[in-house]
């Protein structure tokens, strides 16, 4: 079962033949998690036990965690999430992948297999020796293959397995990947009868397996709704429980997160009229639900405050169906409005919902919260990366820039970026930071106006889940109005930017090949955050930026073909040397004319510098070899 990671392609048709494969998404690696870090800590506080539960057992993995429930569990190597699976059925699930509790794959390197057992979660002892085959003892379980990850390719697997003591464990159930991808895939339940005796000791357990792509974040099953009792038949498929399927949707309209200075007084253009709350009746009748939904503010770390409460409503829902309910943001964007100006950007409104029904069998998945943060930075997406976002293919000289537009005037002091980690390490890969005040999107010839730029700049991996480096501009840079953050780069891979695909910013991204300026064709949010205000908070790790050189000398054109010209300030004998990025001198020559032949380069990035013979004149630049 070799095979690539899932890419998808996305090409403008018009001008396919022309740079093919520039726009690039693909599957990630996986969630990094940090030895020493608060969710390595977890990890550790959360240690196999010796406790044994009774009946009944369920999990709908709906708790606010990465990790399972270590009541219940007795390994950390899923994924709880609610942000693969599609076609829900309750809120949150347990992923199965190709990469470990830590977030890294199972077989590092380019050697070894590729493919094998992967992650595994094993229950606590259950004590079920007082009960027997005539108990009718069924164990049932929801799973969907793939959702908004990679689907499981024909090879891989996912199955359950019963312990018949400490060592020994019998395979009762697994399904197969597929040859083609399905489409839309539902959730499948599953239920299997314990009858065999040397099930009913003190000590039953089981356990979930996968088989995998283990390269990567691939391969992915969706566990839910994990259920064993006793009195119980093959006919009992009801999830008899009322579920929220959600958080609250956003109230903000243009992004995830902003800056209080530059949300406070906009509320109009910034904010959404409605917010939205979804849940579910998995009874098998019409069912009265009791919903309240709530929101809280919180200032510069204090004390929430209520914003906002509704009233208790109760509403008759059709058996297995979904009701959506909408509240307006009015509600309270009213009162929210009189919180005074905080200098560091620190307000944080919490929207709360959760339903009541007497005889759910969960009560986890009653109650959800949705934060709004308010900090020093913007934002398109949720903190989360599904995908990989990058430009590959087509040789040459190759941009991307993502567009910001500011409600009043404020200082950039640094972006954001999270570099996802695939199969293949970039981040020896150079890259060239930009940030513009104009760019000409539409072709139209508008002068292009470059308000920052260095080169020379690699990916930096932070092992945190979902980490972002921060790159910081050595001097504040003011910015107004719609500016543009992005990169320039030579190289044919990608840099695999973190791009979030439950929200989109299409219509704020742009990328350039072959000379020309595309609208994005890519439904996303690259994970890419400036930063402004007063301070730069120390986010993840700090990669300083330099800032441009004072003794920099203009070079063109840039990027070049043949003949790189130098504006020199007089005509004399100058020594021009040029070094690759690692500073191995290539070319040193002297000479008074004011050209050099760049045609014995190869294409990549290069430094020149010019000194005359005195040693009063000593100028670098950056240039481009295509």
């Amino acid at each position: 079962m070799m095979r690539k990671l899932l890419t998808i392609l996305i090409i403008i048709a018009t001008v396919a033949t022309m740079h093919a494969q520039v726009e690039q998404v693909v599957d990630l690696k996986g969630r990094f998690v940090p030895q020493g870090s608060p969710q390595w800590n977890q990890m550790l506080a959360h240690k196999q036990q010796s406790d044994t539960l009774d009946l009944p057992f369920i999990d709908d993995f709906s708790y606010n965690s990465f990790y399972p429930d270590a009541v219940l569990w007795t390994n950390r190597m899923v994924y709880i999430n609610n942000d693969y699976p599609i076609n829900k059925i309750s809120y949150g699930v347990a992923t199965f992948d190709g990469i470990d509790s830590i977030g890294k794959p199972y077989r590092v390197g380019n050697t070894g297999l590729t493919e094998g057992g992967a992650d595994t979660l094993t229950s606590k002892p259950i004590d079920i020796s007082t009960l027997g085959v005539i108990d009718s003892v069924y164990f049932s379980f929801s799973y969907q293959p793939m959702g908004l990850g990679d689907y499981p390719d024909r090879g891989d697997s996912l199955m359950l397995e019963f312990s018949f003591d400490d060592t020994t464990w019998v395979k009762v159930w697994s399904v197969d990947g597929f040859i083609t991808r399905p489409v839309d895939p539902e959730f499948t339940q599953v239920f299997i009868l314990l009858d065999n005796l040397f099930y009913f000791r003190n000590d039953f357990r089981f356990r979930f397996r996968n088989r995998a792509t283990i390269t990567g974040n691939n391969d992915h099953w969706h566990l839910d709704y994990v259920y064993m009792d006793a009195n119980r038949s093959a006919a009992d498929t009801v999830l008899r429980d009322i579920t929220v399927l959600e958080e609250p949707t956003p109230f903000l309209k243009n992004f995830t997160m902003m800056p209080w200075n530059q949300f406070s007084g906009y509320e109009a253009n910034e904010t959404l009229p409605n917010v939205t709350l979804c849940y579910r009746n998995n009874f098998s009748a019409n069912t009265s639900i009791d919903f309240r939904y709530q929101a809280f503010a919180q200032v510069n770390g204090g004390t929430p405050s209520q914003l906002f409460a509704s009233s208790l409503f109760n509403y008759n829902s059709l058996p297995q169906s979904d009701s959506c309910f909408t509240f307006g943001a009015a509600d309270y964007l009213t009162p929210l409005q009189s919180i005074p100006a905080v200098d560091n950007d620190s307000v944080l409104v919490t929207l709360k919902t959760f339903v009541t029904n007497i005889g759910d069998i969960s009560r986890n998945n009653d109650t959800v919260s949705r934060e709004v943060e308010f900090y020093n930075l913007l934002a398109y997406d949720d903190g989360t990366a599904e995908k990989g976002y990058g430009l590959a293919g087509a040789a040459g000289l190759k941009r991307f820039a993502m567009e910001f537009t500011l409600n009043e005037p404020d200082t950039l002091r640094a972006v954001m970026m999270h570099f996802t980690r695939i199969n293949e390490d970039v981040s020896n890969e150079l890259f060239s930071f930009f940030v513009w005040k104009t760019l000409d999107v539409n072709n139209t010839g508008v002068t292009e106006d470059t308000l920052y730029v260095i080169d020379f700049q690699r990916p930096v991996y932070v092992d945190k889940y979902n980490g972002f480096a921060t790159f910081a501009l050595p001097e504040p840079l003011l910015v107004d109005g719609t500016f543009y953050v992005g990169w320039q780069q030579v190289s044919e891979e990608n840099l695999q930017i973190g791009m979030d695909i439950q929200n989109s910013a299409q219509q704020h991204m742009y990328y350039f090949a072959n000379n020309t300026w595309f609208a994005s064709q890519v439904q996303g949010a690259p994970m890419i955050r400036p930063l402004l205000g007063k301070t730069v908070p120390l986010v993840g790790i700090i990669e300083p930026v330099a800032g441009n050189a004072a003794n920099s000398i203009k070079v063109y054109p840039n990027p070049v073909n043949n003949t790189l010209f130098l504006e020199l300030p007089n005509q004399e004998e100058y020594t021009i040397r040029v070094f690759d990025v690692s500073g191995r001198l290539l070319m040193e020559q002297t000479q008074s004319t004011n050209s050099i032949s760049t045609q014995q380069l190869q294409a990549g990035m290069y430094v020149v510098q010019v000194a005359d013979g005195k040693g009063t004149f000593i100028r670098t630049a950056r240039f481009i070899k295509l």
